[in-house]
C-alpha cells in the first residue's frame, strides 16, 4: 500500500469541496494547493500490515493573498477534520484526519505570493 493512493483520495476531496487542484508533494509556480507527507524517523520505515498508524502530512496553500491563504488554508483543515466518513479500500482505511488549527505563513521572496502550512494526522488501518 503506497500512502500516495491515500494522499490522492484526500486531495480529491479537498478539490471537489473547494473546486480547486491539489497537488501530491510540490506546489505549483502559481496560487497552488498540496499535500505533502512528513518524513517519518528510521523507525517507521518498516511497518507490520494491518496497523492503525497515525502519519504526518502538511496542507500547502500558495496564494497571492495572505488573507486568502490563511481563510483557505482554515477551511480546508476544518473541512478535513470535521468529516465523518471517508472512503475505504480493500488495501487501506482511513479513520480520522486531525486539524489541531497551528499555521505558519511566510511570503515567497521570488514571487510575493503567501504560502500557508499546517499539519494533519491521518488515522489510517492499512
Amino acid at each position: 500500500m503506497e500512502l500516495k493512493n491515500v494522499l490522492e483520495h484526500i486531495s480529491d476531496l479537498i478539490d471537489n469541496e473547494f473546486d480547486v487542484k491539489t497537488y501530491i508533494g510540490s506546489l505549483e509556480a502559481e496560487e497552488s494547493i498540496a499535500l505533502q507527507i512528513v518524513a517519518q524517523g528510521a523507525d517507521t520505515t518498516f511497518y507490520t500490515k494491518k496497523e492503525l498508524r497515525t502519519i504526518g502530512v502538511t496542507l500547502l496553500v500558495k496564494r497571492f493573498k495572505q488573507v486568502d491563504a490563511m481563510n483557505l488554508g482554515q477551511a480546508i483543515g476544518d473541512f478535513l477534520s470535521r468529516k465523518k466518513e471517508y472512503t475505504n479500500t480493500d488495501e487501506w482505511q482511513l479513520f480520522n484526519i486531525e486539524h489541531d488549527g497551528s499555521i505558519f505563513v511566510e511570503k515567497e521572496k521570488s514571487s510575493g505570493m503567501y504560502i500557508y502550512a499546517t499539519d494533519l494526522n491521518l488515522e489510517i488501518y492499512y
